[in-house]
């Protein structure tokens, strides 16, 4: 299925799962000397538990690219979880001219299931032919704050953030 959609982070978290504070004092440092470099290490700590869980730990939009619609009622984002919301779902026709689907009158959202389900007596539209025909942007998170964030992905930042110095 990879060869079959992409996804991709379009609006990056607008704050880290860890502070620098929290991070300083998890790695027993007494001053400020070292904060650049653990911003960065929070960062690279927060991409790789992401990638690691397929998770999206603070609230960020992202892009999902597939090449036609599914064949049955559901379409699963295969992408990171929680899925929070969808933004848009729009697609090229069969005459490769741009149009957008609408929540709650052709499908909806089932965010449990990170899925889009159809509505009653409706189908997927046929689209263009083309890789990348279907574009999906979406919101993914467990919130906007680090204590939305479960207590396990902190600890794993906590962990590779220390391992770096």
């Amino acid at each position: 299925m990879p060869d079959l959609w992409t996804d991709v982070l379009t609006t990056a978290p607008a704050a880290e799962p860890v502070s620098v504070e929290d991070a300083r004092r998890n790695c027993d440092l007494d001053d400020t000397y070292r904060d650049e470099d653990l911003r960065r290490w929070i960062v690279y700590a927060r991409r790789q538990v992401e990638h690691d869980a397929r998770l999206a730990l603070i609230n960020q939009t992202r892009t999902l690219t597939l090449h036609a619609f599914p064949a049955g009622e559901e379409l699963n984002l295969p992408a990171v979880a929680p899925l929070v919301s969808v933004t848009s779902v729009t697609y090229l026709d069969a005459a490769g001219a741009s149009q957008t689907l609408t929540e709650n009158t052709e499908f909806k959202i089932d965010t449990a299931r990170r899925s889009l389900w159809l509505k009653y007596n409706q189908d997927w539209p046929d689209t263009y032919g083309e890789a990348n025909s279907v574009v999906i942007v979406y919101v993914a998170g467990h919130g906007t704050t680090p204590a939305d964030v479960p207590a396990a992905a902190r600890d794993a930042i906590h962990v590779l953030v220390r391992h770096r110095l």
